[in-house]
């Protein structure tokens, strides 16, 4: 078997090569405009060039792919365009752990990406990295088979002095319009690379953004200190117990803007880069303040400090107030206190056992203390529980959005909770008893392997999300666009509605300088949002007419906002015509049509994508659909580089060849569902692939001219149903729904019939292989063209024929009826065949009499005027008994069995009665058609009979129209 495998994979290799040479030297997949063609416009974002291109790249890539192949084979004039970003701390955060002599991705980048441990030295160097893995995963792409146009290929960052300029104007025309303003804003930040930290800036925690905590200042009863605890819940003060802190962790007493505050060393640090003034005294443990005793602000009680080992230094400021009565966390740690009560000393212990949860907010659905309820109800009985989350989650919620602060609760008794929280919030602000700080709410790690933390930023450059303006124009966007699947729809509204100022600019990496500000870049995603026209002119520039020396804003004005006249803005390289010609490309091509991607974009890229083309283009040219799909797990897990659960796009082409790659992919998920590859599909698939090539041979060598009989149309008709079904599924981007029909229902037909006629009709048979190749081509091109040239004998590409459509194959819905109907006998024989006892020869087929079929009219008549019971059946047929002709005892007995089993084995069948509608019928369709199935199927002969000339055949009396008495012999 592995030197079959081997022997295949060579051949794989030699097509590959191949017909990959034939496409290029044919340029089949170069797009010119051509404005007597409706066009279709695809787009994939451009992947980060830090390492090689794995299968999460290759499935989004390849369902495109699928979409702009079926669209070009539909008559549509195609435009699959590829480009690679260089920007941002994803490229610099490889080369600095490199630096950093950083063992684990330098093994990754050997075992994994395949990287010469000669060349990992080099990697110090951006430029080389990025020039050399471009280099790689343009020859991944290309034999991967995608039907790309390279001549508008283009790389991002000030490398490419064109695109650079591109996004100098991009900036330049959101800040026109307001939408970018500079001023205090609090950024995720890497402090080593003493930069924002972007979501694709990041190893860890995309998606998390900086919060607002409020602090509250609880001064320690004899002095001057205050214990600082940080909340996302101002209003509970008023329910507070105690203050917890870790007695294992060694505090800082940090005068911060003159106040002398108790927080974690962690927490000074953080404040530092929030603007704001601090200085360490001292040092003080956790645990020399257990016991002491601090004054809550507002409420102006005094509560215990208690030890919880459970409060994280790293997290705001180290310091936690309890509310046990609304924080299942705060519940689980003093009920937990006080069951070892007696363990502490002894007035520390007397003080537990004193504390109780104090009631301050009513909320629907829960008693006094909702913490305590959720516990219980829970079984919730440690902290440690990963349900305890849950139960926070479903308080929290709950309390925000129906609670209502209790007359415990001073000013802000019955209020909503949502209003008490500001209100609260800004009395401890007015009087000096509170502040503000940012955090991040997970853990993010930049890509350079730093901790990230929170810092407020003075001259950040922002763009202005907030501004309802602009969220009205994406909203408005989003209501005219196509999303695959439909129910993204709402998540892009959350995101619109969810999204405040954005940071553009950062201090590192590969990047283009910002116009306003040169010693800042543009972030990694804010250049990455409207580069789609930029392919509509890339192709010029890489065709030597375009010198960047020439290109000012107006250039862009012009050629994608027609704003200006081209005789003025003309210049050097840049002639009238030119602009002229760049102006119509644009305009044919734009908007894209369709944007692919995987989930994890949704939150950020693509949300901006619509943003920034609502804010720069006219409506014409706003985006029309955006696909969305699921994350590629691997073996069943998540795809893990640090874990090594890993294969590059290139290995896995090594080991299974570029077709059966493409098909695992695209078979393994449809709409959000993560899908996951397994490498025995993928060798399933090899050698599947590589047997249609014998099938194809096989038919077209047993084909015959003839008459067409009933397994021809019935073939020929399954066949028109399966292309109608792949039809309807790809034009819903449902890739593996019509892969599977392509892939496993054709082949399985084409077998059935070879199986059932042996000699097929030769017309149909090349028809349909003709047909399904031209399928086949979507997604796995390789063999497809080396069956359509090689087989089928054809000249020109099949990758860009003409899509064969299911209504240009004839249809014979009789003879699919008949089929139907005959099935449904070989499955009523099948049935008893399986309590059977030994092994039948042949099988007696007893065909209801005339009058029962009188009884099967009178049935179906009752039941569509809406009856309901047997009764209501039996009045309307027995009124007609008469013209029924036989016995009134023998035709209710029919009428309750037919009733009994309309609703069941009747369904499937009704539709039947088209082709037969009596017993004369069945028995003909029976005797000339089904006999055939019997003895293909079951290997049985089979005798038909009526059941009314039947004489001592019991069994015959069960006959009833369309399902037969059956006896077997």
């Amino acid at each position: 078997m592995r030197r079959d495998k081997e022997a295949v994979l060579a051949e794989i290799r030699r097509r590959e090569q191949y017909w990959l040479k034939r496409w290029e030297e044919d340029r089949i997949f170069e797009a010119k405009r051509d404005p007597s063609r409706k066009k279709f416009f695809v787009t994939f974002p451009f992947p980060y060039m830090n390492g090689s291109l794995h299968l999460g790249h290759g499935y989004t890539a390849t369902r495109l792919d699928i979409i702009a192949r079926y669209k070009r084979m539909r008559g549509y004039n195609v435009l699959f365009p590829w480009a690679w970003h260089w920007t941002g701390e994803a490229v610099m955060g490889i080369c600095h752990r490199i630096e950093d002599g950083d063992k684990g991705v330098i093994e990754r980048l050997i075992k994994l990406d395949g990287v010469p441990p000669s060349e990992v030295e080099k990697f110090k160097d951006p430029v080389y990295l990025v020039k050399y893995f471009t280099e790689r995963g343009r020859e991944d792409v290309k034999r991967m088979g995608y039907s790309i146009d390279w001549t508008r290929e283009f790389h991002t960052s000030s490398l490419h002095p064109l695109y650079t300029k591109f996004v100098e104007w991009q900036v330049r025309k959101l800040a026109e319009r307001g939408f970018i303003r500079q001023g205090k804003y609090p950024v995720v930040w890497c402090p080593r690379d003493r930069s924002p930290t972007g979501d694709h800036d990041r190893m860890v925690g995309e998606g998390v953004r900086p919060e607002e905590y409020v602090l509250v200042k609880f001064r320690l009863s004899d002095g001057d200190l205050y214990l600082v605890a940080a909340t996302f819940r101002p209003e509970t003060i008023y329910g507070t117990t105690n203050v917890w802190l870790n007695p294992d962790v060694t505090y800082v007493i940090a005068r911060v803007d003159g106040e002398r505050w108790l927080i974690s060393r962690e927490a000074a640090g953080k404040l530092r880069e929030q603007l704001r003034r601090v200085e360490i005294e001292g040092e003080i443990r956790g645990s020399e303040l257990i016991g002491k005793y601090v004054q809550v602000p507002i409420v102006n009680r005094l509560v215990p400090v208690l030890p919880a080992k459970f409060v994280d230094p790293k997290v705001a400021t180290g310091v936690v107030y309890s509310v046990p009565a609304h924080a299942p966390y705060d519940w689980l740690a003093l009920r937990e206190l006080k069951e070892r009560a007696d363990q502490l000393p002894e007035e520390l212990g007397e003080v537990v056992k004193g504390l109780y949860p104090i009631s301050i907010i009513s909320v629907e659905g829960y008693g006094e203390y909702p913490a305590v309820e959720i516990c219980e109800k829970m079984g919730i009985k440690s902290q440690t529980d990963p349900r305890a989350d849950e139960a926070t989650h479903e308080i929290y919620t709950k309390e925000f959005h129906r609670g209502v602060m209790k007359d415990e609760c001073f000013d802000v008794a019955g209020l909503p909770v949502s209003e008490a929280k500001e209100a609260v919030k800004q009395r401890l602000i007015e009087e000096g008893l509170g502040d503000v700080m940012y955090d991040l709410p997970d853990t993010v790690i930049c890509r350079c392997g730093t901790r990230c933390i929170v810092k407020v930023l003075e001259d950040q450059w922002l763009l202005s999300y907030s501004k309802e303006e602009w969220k009205e124009l994406a909203k408005k966007a989003i209501a005219g666009m196509k999303f695959y699947p439909e129910e993204v729809r709402k998540l892009f509204l959350q995101y619109v509605d969810w999204y405040r100022d954005w940071p553009c600019t950062r201090k590192t990496g590969l990047g283009t300088p910002f116009p306003y500000d040169p010693s800042w870049i543009v972030e990694t995603l804010t250049d990455s949002t409207v580069y789609m026209a930029f392919y509509t002119i890339s192709k010029y520039y890489n065709m030597g007419l375009i010198d960047p020396k020439d290109v000012d804003d107006a250039f862009f004005d012009y050629v994608l906002l027609g704003i200006g006249d081209p005789k003025r803005i003309a210049r050097g390289s840049v002639t009238e015509d030119l602009l002229r010609e760049i102006r119509e490309e644009f305009l044919y091509w734009y908007p894209v049509d369709l944007r692919g991607s995987g989930k994890d974009l949704v939150g950020n890229h693509l949300v901006f994508y619509i943003f920034h083309h609502t804010a720069i283009f006219p409506e014409q040219h706003w985006p029309r659909s955006i696909a969305v799909n699921g994350f590629v797990r691997l073996e069943g897990m998540p795809m893990s580089k640090t874990k090594g659960i890993f294969i590059s796009l290139r290995e896995a082409m090594d080991r299974y060849g570029s077709d059966a790659v493409r098909v695992t992919l695209a078979l393994a998920a449809d709409g959000l569902e993560d899908p996951s590859w397994y490498s025995r599909d993928a060798e399933a698939n090899m050698f599947r692939l590589e047997g249609f090539k014998d099938l194809v041979s096989e038919a077209l060598s047993l084909a015959e001219e003839r008459e067409a009989t009933h397994e021809d149309r019935v073939f020929i008709s399954k066949y028109r149903r399966l292309v109608k079904e792949v039809e309807d599924a790809l034009e819903e981007m449902l890739i593996a729904k019509a892969g599977r029909v392509i892939i496993h229902e054709i082949p399985s037909l084409v077998r059935e019939y070879l199986k059932a006629v042996g000699k097929p009709h030769r017309e149909f048979v090349e028809r349909v292989l003709d047909s399904w190749v031209r399928m086949l081509s979507l997604y796995a091109p390789f063999i497809a063209e080396e069956i359509w040239h090689t087989v089928l004998g054809r000249e020109s590409y099949v990758s860009v024929e003409r899509w064969v459509g299911h209504e240009e194959f004839p249809e014979y819905p009789e003879d699919l009826l008949v089929e139907k109907y005959a099935m449904a006998v070989v499955e009523d024989i099948k049935a008893i065949m399986r309590v059977f006892r030994g092994r039948p020869s042949r099988v007696k087929v007893y065909v209801a009499g005339e009058w029962t079929w009188r009884v099967f009219e009178e049935v179906k008549k009752a039941v569509e005027a809406g009856a309901k019971s047997l009764k209501e059946v039996m009045r309307g047929v027995m009124g007609r008994s008469g013209e029924i002709g036989a016995p009134k005892e023998a035709i209710a007995r029919a009428a309750s069995e037919l009733f009994k089993r309309w609703h069941s084995d009747y369904p499937p069948l009704l539709e039947v009665t088209r082709v037969i509608k009596g017993s004369e019928d069945e028995e003909r369709v029976l005797s000339r058609y089904v006999r055939l199935y019997v003895s293909r199927e079951l290997g049985l002969e089979m005798e038909v009979a009526s059941a009314d000339e039947a004489r001592g055949v019991e069994k015959a009396k069960r006959a009833l129209p369309l399902k037969p008495a059956l006896v077997l012999e």
